[in-house]
């Protein structure tokens, strides 16, 4: 019960972890895209220099969005492992429960016996 325990706490603080973190990091993101965004819309674009500035800002979100769905790819497989080991261990401890039953059980049976 014990190990159940730690188990469960390690899980949700791994969880509250990696999801406080993928939001630090896509914040960040946002913050520094909507800066480049704000800072270009801020100077007089020349004409030779507004499509490659276009296409950098744009390679720039779609790097980020990329990002952040493989963050959110990764997040989404540690949970499903994780929800997996859970209903292995609990199958494990209900396994062990059980046969600590049976050798109580058994041992009472003998004592019983030796007393008779």
């Amino acid at each position: 019960v014990e190990a159940r325990e730690n188990f469960a706490r390690t899980r949700s603080s791994l969880g509250n972890e990696i999801a406080a973190r993928s939001d630090e990091v896509l914040a960040t993101l946002r913050s520094e895209l909507s800066s480049a965004v704000a800072s270009d819309r801020a100077a007089e674009p020349s004409p030779r220099r507004a499509p490659a500035k276009r296409q950098a800002l744009e390679a720039t979100a779609s790097s980020n969005g990329s990002f952040a769905k493989s963050v959110d790819a990764e997040l989404k497989q540690t949970n499903k492992t994780l929800t997996a080991l859970n209903k292995k261990f609990d199958r494990f401890d209900d396994r062990v429960s059980v046969e600590v039953k049976d050798h109580d059980h058994r041992l009472r049976k003998l004592e019983r016996s030796t007393r008779r």
